[in-house]
């Protein structure tokens, strides 16, 4: 499926639902447009998704002294923890025997951290695009570096219309971008609710591992 036929799909709904330019009484292409992007965007920052997720075995090379390095272009964010502050990255040292798991921090909790001597980081933080490591990181063993490895979910670029739709059950897509026009337009009623929470669950169940539910309310 494309997203043109998610766009065909969109707007002949939300002209029954009456949600439309008044001027002109029909909808607003390049606004659908916007929301069904930012529809996918909502559905991809609440949910660990398979097809958007990326397993990396070579963020970065480690150097002494150093503990700031550039995330990948196609970083759009952490995965959601499965375990309390473990957040998908970890180090691999020079003998491929041993991975280490690194633990996440908020920013200013990073910040406060006191001196201490440069060793095998065990946590880390972002900010800018940019990950930090603590402590700040020396050699590995037989004194090469460490190479930063993990998972994390791909950047979502605003797609167009000829491009595929690679999320299970597309469908959510048009239902999630529905609610978030009659949010805005302050016609929201229960069945565009429903609709949408409806098939939400159903694209959860689509999925063939576990995912976590965040919110299915919208974020701020």
């Amino acid at each position: 499926m494309k997203y043109r036929d998610l766009f065909d799909m969109l707007i002949p709904r939300v002209e029954r639902l009456g949600l439309i330019d008044t001027s002109t009484g029909r909808a607003d292409a390049a606004e659908l447009e916007l929301y069904l992007y930012q529809s996918l965007l909502d559905i991809i920052d609440t949910f660990d998704f398979e097809c958007y997720t990326i397993i990396d075995d070579n963020i970065a090379i480690t150097q002494n002294g150093v503990r700031t390095y550039a995330l990948p272009p196609r970083f759009g964010r952490l995965i959601y923890p499965r375990v309390m502050g473990k957040r998908g990255m970890f180090l691999q040292d020079v003998t491929d025997t041993e991975v280490f798991e690194l633990e996440f921090v908020d920013p200013h909790v990073f910040m406060k951290r006191p001196n201490i001597a440069n060793r095998r980081p065990t946590i880390f933080t972002l900010s800018e695009r940019t990950l930090y490591l603590y402590p700040t990181p020396d050699v590995a063993a037989g004194g090469a570096a460490y190479t930063i490895i993990g998972t994390y979910i791909d950047r979502v670029d605003r797609p167009d219309l000829d491009d595929d739709v690679i999320l299970p059950n597309p469908a959510t897509l048009v239902h999630n971008a529905i609610y978030l026009i009659a949010s805005d337009t302050g016609k929201i009623n229960e069945g565009i609710i429903k609709q949408r929470n409806d098939s939400m669950q159903n694209l959860i169940a689509s999925q063939t591992r576990n995912i976590n539910i965040v919110s299915f309310g919208r974020k701020n």
